[in-house]
Protein backbone atom coordinates (compact mmCIF):
# COMPACT_ATOMS: atom_id res chain seq x y z
CA UNK A 1 0.00 0.00 0.00
CA UNK A 2 1.47 3.57 -1.08
CA UNK A 3 1.48 5.58 1.81
CA UNK A 4 0.14 8.14 -0.05
CA UNK A 5 -3.60 8.63 0.24
CA UNK A 6 -5.63 11.63 -0.25
CA UNK A 7 -8.54 11.75 2.17
CA UNK A 8 -11.63 13.18 0.33
CA UNK A 9 -13.62 15.00 2.95
CA UNK A 10 -17.19 16.81 1.71
CA UNK A 11 -17.66 20.02 3.82
CA UNK A 12 -21.15 18.69 4.82
CA UNK A 13 -19.78 15.57 6.56
CA UNK A 14 -16.83 17.42 7.93
CA UNK A 15 -19.81 20.09 9.53
CA UNK A 16 -21.76 16.97 10.78
CA UNK A 17 -18.75 15.49 12.89
CA UNK A 18 -18.10 18.63 14.60
CA UNK A 19 -22.00 19.32 15.39
CA UNK A 20 -22.33 15.79 16.63
CA UNK A 21 -19.37 15.71 18.91
CA UNK A 22 -19.97 18.87 20.37
CA UNK A 23 -23.94 18.06 21.26
CA UNK A 24 -22.79 15.35 23.05
CA UNK A 25 -20.94 15.34 26.54
CA UNK A 26 -18.99 12.27 26.68
CA UNK A 27 -16.93 10.52 23.89
CA UNK A 28 -18.89 9.31 20.89
CA UNK A 29 -18.01 8.67 17.50
CA UNK A 30 -18.95 6.32 14.62
CA UNK A 31 -17.25 4.32 11.47
CA UNK A 32 -16.65 6.41 8.46
CA UNK A 33 -17.77 4.61 5.12
CA UNK A 34 -16.63 5.49 2.03
CA UNK A 35 -14.73 4.58 -1.45
CA UNK A 36 -11.51 3.76 -2.03
CA UNK A 37 -10.65 5.40 -5.45
CA UNK A 38 -7.65 5.71 -7.99
CA UNK A 39 -7.59 7.44 -10.98
CA UNK A 40 -7.09 6.02 -13.98
CA UNK A 41 -4.40 8.53 -15.47
CA UNK A 42 -1.93 8.73 -12.85
CA UNK A 43 -2.94 5.83 -10.14
CA UNK A 44 -3.48 8.26 -7.54
CA UNK A 45 -5.01 6.88 -4.63
CA UNK A 46 -7.93 8.79 -2.73
CA UNK A 47 -10.45 7.76 -0.01
CA UNK A 48 -14.23 9.55 -0.54
CA UNK A 49 -15.92 9.92 2.47
CA UNK A 50 -19.43 9.03 2.49
CA UNK A 51 -21.04 8.74 5.74
CA UNK A 52 -20.67 7.78 8.98
CA UNK A 53 -22.60 5.45 11.14
CA UNK A 54 -24.57 5.68 14.07
CA UNK A 55 -23.51 4.10 17.29
CA UNK A 56 -25.22 0.92 18.30
CA UNK A 57 -27.83 0.31 21.16
CA UNK A 58 -24.48 -1.37 22.48
CA UNK A 59 -21.76 1.32 22.46
CA UNK A 60 -20.67 2.65 25.47
CA UNK A 61 -19.58 6.17 26.17
CA UNK A 62 -17.50 7.85 29.01
CA UNK A 63 -15.75 11.02 29.23
CA UNK A 64 -12.12 9.57 28.25
CA UNK A 65 -13.59 6.21 26.03
CA UNK A 66 -15.92 5.25 23.30
CA UNK A 67 -16.81 2.17 21.75
CA UNK A 68 -19.30 1.66 18.65
CA UNK A 69 -21.29 -1.39 18.93
CA UNK A 70 -19.23 -3.15 16.23
CA UNK A 71 -22.33 -5.94 15.32
CA UNK A 72 -24.69 -3.13 14.66
CA UNK A 73 -22.39 -1.07 12.87
CA UNK A 74 -21.43 -4.18 10.77
CA UNK A 75 -24.89 -4.77 9.76
CA UNK A 76 -25.35 -1.42 8.49
CA UNK A 77 -22.48 -1.33 6.65
CA UNK A 78 -23.94 -4.67 4.72
CA UNK A 79 -26.89 -2.78 3.93
CA UNK A 80 -25.54 -0.09 2.67
CA UNK A 81 -23.34 -2.14 -0.08
CA UNK A 82 -26.80 -3.28 -1.34
CA UNK A 83 -27.86 0.20 -1.76
CA UNK A 84 -25.05 2.07 -3.48
CA UNK A 85 -22.09 1.40 -5.57
CA UNK A 86 -19.36 3.63 -7.27
CA UNK A 87 -21.07 4.71 -10.50
CA UNK A 88 -19.19 4.29 -13.93
CA UNK A 89 -16.78 6.67 -14.39
CA UNK A 90 -13.73 7.27 -16.81
CA UNK A 91 -11.10 9.46 -14.53
CA UNK A 92 -11.90 7.39 -11.74
CA UNK A 93 -12.04 3.47 -10.85
CA UNK A 94 -13.84 2.90 -7.60
CA UNK A 95 -14.08 0.28 -4.96
CA UNK A 96 -16.50 0.22 -2.45
CA UNK A 97 -18.43 1.26 -0.17
CA UNK A 98 -16.27 0.09 2.66
CA UNK A 99 -15.28 0.59 5.96
CA UNK A 100 -12.46 3.21 6.05
CA UNK A 101 -12.10 4.06 10.16
CA UNK A 102 -14.01 5.80 12.63
CA UNK A 103 -14.15 9.22 14.26
CA UNK A 104 -15.08 10.04 17.83
CA UNK A 105 -14.40 13.00 20.13
CA UNK A 106 -11.93 14.32 22.57
CA UNK A 107 -13.92 16.23 25.23
CA UNK A 108 -11.45 18.60 26.56
CA UNK A 109 -8.64 17.01 24.92
CA UNK A 110 -6.59 17.19 21.83
CA UNK A 111 -7.64 15.85 18.00
CA UNK A 112 -4.10 13.96 18.15
CA UNK A 113 -4.80 10.06 18.69
CA UNK A 114 -4.00 9.34 22.06
CA UNK A 115 -2.10 6.07 22.98
CA UNK A 116 -5.33 3.87 23.68
CA UNK A 117 -6.09 5.26 19.84
CA UNK A 118 -3.40 3.86 19.08
CA UNK A 119 -3.20 0.47 20.73
CA UNK A 120 -7.14 0.18 19.40
CA UNK A 121 -6.10 0.81 15.76
CA UNK A 122 -2.90 -1.32 15.81
CA UNK A 123 -5.00 -4.48 17.38
CA UNK A 124 -7.63 -4.14 14.16
CA UNK A 125 -5.14 -3.95 11.78
CA UNK A 126 -3.55 -6.89 13.28
CA UNK A 127 -6.96 -8.43 13.13
CA UNK A 128 -8.34 -7.63 10.05
CA UNK A 129 -5.36 -8.05 7.62
CA UNK A 130 -7.23 -7.12 4.68
CA UNK A 131 -7.67 -3.57 5.38
CA UNK A 132 -4.72 -1.77 3.55
CA UNK A 133 -4.93 1.21 6.26
CA UNK A 134 -7.11 2.87 8.52
CA UNK A 135 -8.03 6.15 9.06
CA UNK A 136 -8.97 7.64 12.73
CA UNK A 137 -10.00 11.29 12.45
CA UNK A 138 -10.81 13.24 15.67
CA UNK A 139 -13.05 16.46 17.21
CA UNK A 140 -12.16 18.24 20.05
CA UNK A 141 -12.23 21.02 21.60
CA UNK A 142 -8.84 21.49 23.78
CA UNK A 143 -10.65 22.72 26.92
CA UNK A 144 -13.16 24.31 26.24
CA UNK A 145 -11.31 25.88 22.89
CA UNK A 146 -13.31 25.66 18.85
CA UNK A 147 -13.71 22.50 17.82
CA UNK A 148 -11.57 21.12 15.37
CA UNK A 149 -11.36 17.74 13.56
CA UNK A 150 -7.95 15.99 13.14
CA UNK A 151 -7.22 13.27 10.15
CA UNK A 152 -4.71 10.97 10.69
CA UNK A 153 -3.95 7.65 8.81
CA UNK A 154 -2.48 4.16 10.24
CA UNK A 155 -0.96 3.12 7.20
CA UNK A 156 0.53 -0.72 6.65
CA UNK A 157 4.43 -0.60 5.85
CA UNK A 158 5.80 -3.87 6.07
CA UNK A 159 5.33 -5.86 9.00
CA UNK A 160 4.85 -2.31 10.44
CA UNK A 161 2.27 0.12 11.04
CA UNK A 162 3.34 4.24 10.19
CA UNK A 163 0.95 7.15 11.47
CA UNK A 164 1.20 10.60 9.56
CA UNK A 165 -1.57 13.27 8.96
CA UNK A 166 -3.85 12.57 5.89
CA UNK A 167 -4.18 15.41 3.42
CA UNK A 168 -7.78 16.17 2.91
CA UNK A 169 -9.38 18.07 0.14
CA UNK A 170 -12.92 18.65 -1.11
CA UNK A 171 -14.55 17.04 -3.74
CA UNK A 172 -14.77 20.21 -5.62
CA UNK A 173 -11.03 20.47 -5.61
CA UNK A 174 -10.36 16.54 -7.61
CA UNK A 175 -13.50 17.03 -9.79
CA UNK A 176 -15.03 14.34 -7.35
CA UNK A 177 -18.22 16.75 -7.18
CA UNK A 178 -19.43 15.44 -10.36
CA UNK A 179 -19.31 12.07 -9.41
CA UNK A 180 -20.81 12.81 -6.01
CA UNK A 181 -24.00 14.18 -8.00
CA UNK A 182 -24.59 10.76 -9.65
CA UNK A 183 -25.26 9.66 -6.37
CA UNK A 184 -28.43 9.61 -4.34
CA UNK A 185 -27.58 11.14 -0.65
CA UNK A 186 -27.40 8.48 1.30
CA UNK A 187 -30.43 7.73 3.90
CA UNK A 188 -30.31 9.77 7.55
CA UNK A 189 -28.83 7.61 10.11
CA UNK A 190 -32.73 7.69 12.01
CA UNK A 191 -34.03 6.34 8.27
CA UNK A 192 -31.38 3.61 8.25
CA UNK A 193 -32.25 2.15 11.01
CA UNK A 194 -35.71 1.64 9.82
CA UNK A 195 -34.67 0.23 6.57
CA UNK A 196 -32.22 -2.39 8.83
CA UNK A 197 -35.34 -3.16 11.02
CA UNK A 198 -37.62 -3.88 8.13
CA UNK A 199 -34.47 -5.48 6.40
CA UNK A 200 -34.28 -8.13 8.93
CA UNK A 201 -37.69 -9.15 8.89
CA UNK A 202 -38.06 -9.69 5.72
CA UNK A 203 -34.62 -11.88 6.03
CA UNK A 204 -36.34 -13.46 9.06
CA UNK A 205 -39.11 -13.96 6.65
CA UNK A 206 -37.17 -15.77 3.71
CA UNK A 207 -37.70 -12.92 1.73
CA UNK A 208 -34.18 -12.34 1.43
CA UNK A 209 -30.65 -13.67 1.85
Amino acid sequence: MSKHICVVLPQGLHDLILRKASSFPEETGGAIIGYRLQRRDDGSKVWLLRTFLPPGPAATHSSCSFSQGGLYQAALLSLLRRLEKWPKSKLWRGQGPFFLGDWHSHPSFSNEPSQGDRETVHKLLDEETKLPAMLVMIAANGKGQKWTLGTHLALRQGDEITWQEAKVRTPKELGLHEELAKIAPWPSPQRLTRILRKFKERRANGQVN
